[in-house]
C-alpha cells in the first residue's frame, strides 16, 4: 500500500519574538520562551506574536508568558551570548524545543552553514569522494566499451552514461541525506553502516525522481534545440522575411522554455528529501514538491541560491587545484594516450565535485525541512 504524505505539522504555541536590536527569532512554544527569559536570552522590553495579523507586544503584557527572571546571566560573547553558542555546537540540536530559531535571511544562512557542519562530520565527505571518483572510471569504462563494440551508437552511449551519472548522483545523494536525516530525528550520530541498511528502496526512488526531473529536462532542452532545424526545413520556399521572423520568434521561444526547464531541475533538489523524509513514492513526492513550491516560490529560490553560491565554495579547495594541476601541470607521458590517461582527468574533475554533491544533498533536507515543519502560514 502506498504511504500517504504526511500532513503539514501544526505548532499552535509557536512564538515570534522582536529582539531590541532588530532581530526576529522564533520560539517553537511558550515554555521556550520563558526558558530564554529567565536565562536572559530574551530581554524583557523584546516584542512577542504569534502570527503576522497580530501586533507586536512586549513580553512582559504577553499573559501566557510568565517574566520572572533569574540573577543568572548568560556570559556575553562576540558572538552572543554562551547559551547561543551552546545551541550551536551540534547539529542536531535545530531540533531542540527550547532552540530559538532565527527568522529570514539569516535564518536561511544558519541552515546552510548547519549543512556544511553536518558534511563534515560522519565520514560525510569521504564518501561523496570515494564513490563519486568510482562512479566516474565506471561511467568512463562503460562508454568506452560501447564505443568500442558499436562506434555509431553515440545515442546509446550517451543514454546509458546518464542513467549512470544519474544512478551514482542518487546512491550519494540517498546516502547522505538518509544519514543526516536520522541523526538529526535521533538527535545523535549515526554510523555508515546504520545510514546504508536498507539503502536500495530508496536509491531506486531517488533515482526515478531524478529520471523524472533532471532526465525530463534534459530531454525537452534537447529537444527544443532541434525545432528551429526542424521547422526551418519545413519552411524551405517561404518568403525570407516570413523565414526570418519564424526562427527568430521560434529561437526566443526555446530559449525561454529552456531557461524554465533548467530552473525547474535546480528546484527539483528537493526531491530526494522529500522521499527519504516523507518515505512516500516518486509521484506523491512530485505533488508534495509542487505544493512546498506553490507556497513558498521565493523562499525557495533564495534557498537554494544560497546553497549553489556554498557548494561552490564546498567545492574550490579541491576544484581550484585539479583544474591548474590539469591545465598547467604535466601531460600525458610522452604523448602516450590510452584509456587509463584519459580516464584519470575524468576521475579527477568528479572528485572536484564531489565536496558541492554531498553538501547540496544535505542542504536540501535542512531546506525541506525548514520549509515543511519550521515555516508557518501566519509568519
Amino acid at each position: 500500500m502506498r504511504r500517504r504524505v504526511r500532513p503539514m505539522k501544526e505548532r499552535p504555541d509557536a512564538w515570534y519574538i522582536r529582539l531590541p536590536d532588530g532581530r526576529i527569532v522564533k520560539a517553537k512554544s511558550t515554555l521556550s520562551v520563558q526558558h530564554h527569559i529567565e536565562s536572559g536570552n530574551i530581554p524583557l522590553n523584546s516584542l512577542a506574536r504569534r502570527a503576522s495579523e497580530e501586533e507586536w507586544v512586549t513580553v512582559s503584557w504577553v499573559k501566557e508568558i510568565s517574566v520572572k527572571k533569574t540573577e543568572r546571566e548568560p556570559e556575553a560573547t562576540a558572538f552572543g551570548s554562551a547559551s547561543d553558542l551552546d545551541v550551536k555546537s551540534e547539529i542536531s540540536t535545530r531540533l531542540d524545543p527550547m532552540r530559538l530559531q532565527t527568522v529570514g535571511i539569516r535564518g536561511l544562512v544558519d541552515e546552510l552553514i548547519a549543512a556544511f557542519e553536518s558534511l563534515i562530520v560522519g565520514g560525510k565527505l569521504l564518501f561523496a569522494c570515494v564513490i563519486s571518483m568510482l562512479a566516474a572510471a565506471a561511467l568512463f569504462l562503460v562508454v568506452r566499451s560501447l564505443f568500442s563494440i558499436w562506434p555509431e551508437g553515440i545515442w546509446l552511449a550517451r543514454t546509458v552514461s546518464g542513467s549512470l551519472a544519474l544512478l551514482g548522483l542518487a546512491f550519494i545523494t540517498t546516502r547522505l541525506t538518509r544519514q543526516t536525516h536520522l541523526e538529526l530525528s535521533r538527535m545523535k550520530p549515526v554510523s555508515a553502516a546504520e545510514a546504508s541498511r536498507g539503502l536500495g528502496p530508496y536509491v531506486l526512488r531517488v533515482f526515478l525522481g531524478y529520471v523524472a526531473t533532471l532526465g525530463a529536462g534534459v530531454g525537452l532542452i534537447l529537444l527544443f534545440q532541434h525545432v528551429p532545424g526542424w521547422l526551418f526545413k519545413a519552411a524551405i520556399g517561404w518568403n525570407v522575411t516570413l523565414i526570418e521572423i519564424l526562427m527568430t520568434t521560434t529561437w526566443v521561444i526555446s530559449l525561454i522554455f529552456s531557461i524554465g526547464f533548467c530552473l525547474v531541475m535546480i528546484l527539483s533538489s528537493l526531491v530526494p528529501a522529500i522521499l527519504i523524509v516523507e518515505e512516500c513514492s516518486v509521484g506523491d513526492a512530485l505533488r508534495e514538491w509542487r505544493a512546498l513550491l506553490n507556497d513558498n516560490r521565493v523562499r525557495v529560490l533564495v534557498y537554494e541560491g544560497l546553497a549553489l553560491a556554498l557548494s561552490i565554495v564546498a567545492a574550490l579547495p579541491l576544484a581550484l587545484p585539479v583544474e591548474l594541476a590539469m591545465h598547467y601541470g604535466t601531460s600525458a607521458p610522452f604523448g602516450v594516450i590510452n584509456w587509463f590517461t584519459l580516464a584519470i582527468p575524468f576521475v579527477l574533475q568528479a572528485l572536484a565535485i564531489a565536496p558541492a554533491l554531498g553538501f547540496l544533498a544535505i542542504a536540501n533536507l535542512f531546506i525541506y525541512l525548514n520549509l515543511r515543519y519550521e515555516q508557518t502560514a501566519g509568519k
